[in-house]
């Protein structure tokens, strides 16, 4: 299992976890908002595996933590949402296919 994400450190610790429950697992920096991370992320994952079997995206974010007004969302919140929860993992999905 590889495990991804933006924070190297945070994944490493969850692997840790994962492994005392018997889980063969790695960690691999991963920013689904960029799609040169992505790229770079399936070519690691290709050179070490081959393949990827089965692809979960569990990326989400809701930056804009009041009370969502579209009067009063700034544009790059809402921009910044949309690239992560929409493009995202359309870009996974479509690199990984």
């Amino acid at each position: 299992m590889i495990l991804s994400g933006r924070s190297l450190e945070r994944l490493k610790e969850k692997c840790v976890l994962l492994e005392k429950e018997g889980c063969s697992v790695e960690p691999l920096f991963l920013d689904c908002d960029d799609p040169e991370s992505i790229d770079a992320a399936y070519e690691e994952i290709k050179r070490k595996h081959g393949k990827v079997d089965i692809l979960v995206n569990n990326a989400a974010i809701c930056l804009d933590q009041t009370e969502f007004h579209p009067s009063k969302t700034k544009f790059e919140t809402l921009e910044m949402t949309i690239r992560t929860n929409l493009y995202g993992p359309f870009l996974l999905c479509q690199k990984f296919a």
